[in-house]
């Protein structure tokens, strides 16, 4: 079966995607500059936080779905066991400092931290560098898609190529700060890591503020890339 929506079967749909996730076991690690968990909530979709201590504790299996927010550091007995969940077919996605805590110490050998350049507070365009499936409708014709850069987020130097995907890139945070891949993933044994620069949860002010329908049009043309009209 293909999770192409052509055939009919509705597994392209984001109903589906969202029934799917419904009914898999989120776990959240705790970070210092992350926070996953509000975004879950805000999709309603059930998680289980723990702090990086407690992963010898809560039994994983490679059905689940691990998270770890910016600035998770995980050590000695709890790296072991993270390293059994990715082998056995585990799915981990983690952002930014999580590079550097944890990430470069367990696969060394496909990536490593960079950091001869800081970023600034800074919105920055990107675009995709991959056909993989996790990209699907995220990048529009219509507009220029952006992220938001952590100040002194932890750039991401592939320690081997051959190995690591790179999903997400951007050409003006190369020219800004000698950085350039966003957003990597690479399998390990049966399953698959994903790291990104950017946060899970992005604390950008800027659209809190905005409410009428004239701001609405103005945010759209400034930060989303859209035409005026």
């Amino acid at each position: 079966l293909t999770f192409d929506a052509d055939y009919g079967l509705g597994f392209g749909t984001d109903e589906y995607f969202y029934k799917l996730l419904q009914s898999m076991e989120i776990l959240v690690v705790t970070g210092a500059w992350d926070d996953v968990e509000q975004v879950l909530d805000d999709l309603k979709l059930k998680h289980q936080v723990i702090a990086p201590s407690e992963l010898t504790e809560v039994h994983l299996n490679p059905r689940q779905i691990l998270l770890l927010n910016c600035g998770s550091q995980v050590g000695g007995k709890n790296s072991d066991v993270l390293l059994w969940y990715v082998v056995t077919g585990g799915y981990l996605m983690s952002t930014d400092w999580t590079i550097q805590d944890t990430l470069e110490r367990l696969w060394p050998a496909w990536l490593t931290s960079y950091k001869k350049d800081t970023t600034n507070d800074d919105v920055v365009r990107c675009e995709p560098c991959s056909g993989d499936r996790l990209l699907r409708n995220v990048f529009a014709d219509h507009a220029r898609t952006k992220v938001w850069l952590e100040i002194t987020s932890f750039g991401i130097r592939i320690t081997n190529p051959y190995l690591v995907d790179v999903l997400v890139d951007s050409e003006e945070m190369a020219q800004k700060y000698s950085l350039e891949p966003l957003c990597v993933s690479f399998d390990y044994g049966h399953g698959r890591v994903f790291h990104s620069m950017s946060h899970f949860y992005l604390q950008k002010q800027s659209l809190q503020n905005v409410r009428t329908k004239q701001e609405l049009k103005i945010f759209a043309v400034d930060h989303l890339g859209l035409d005026v009209d």
